[in-house]
């Protein structure tokens, strides 16, 4: 019985301590919204989000109240522009992404299933 308990404490040590070390050494991270989001689109790449930060730049810019119209057109010109190159481009990345996809995947039957459904949008619930 002593054997017993003396084998209990050790090990209730021995886990303090690695839980310690690993709570310093890799504590876990709880994702944002935001990061969680990105998982699920992996064929947005950080340069495509860079391009849409300057497109909200550029959206906050046109609804601001400016009394220079010609300001407004040019603004609204470069923000329509951009707006429409990174539309093109998710759908090119997203295009692209499925082809490699579904390339590497080939002889995996449960992998292609799994990107149709993404695809799709369609869970396996539905």
């Amino acid at each position: 019985m002593k054997e017993e308990t003396d084998a209990n404490s050790s090990f209730e040590i021995f886990y303090t301590k690695i839980e310690s070390l690993l709570n310093t050494m890799a504590p876990v991270k709880k994702q944002t919204k935001r990061e969680q989001r990105l998982e699920q689109r992996p064929w947005i790449t950080n340069g495509i989000l860079k391009s849409m930060k300057i497109r909200d730049f550029l959206y906050k810019e046109l609804t601001k109240k400016n009394e220079n119209p010609l300001e407004k057109r040019t603004i609204s010109i470069r923000y329509k522009n951009y707006r429409n190159m990174i539309v093109s481009l998710l759908r090119i990345s997203r295009e692209n992404y499925f082809q490699n996809y579904f390339e590497k995947n080939k002889s995996d039957v449960k992998k292609t299933w799994n990107g149709i459904r993404n695809i799709l949008d369609i869970s396996k619930k539905r």
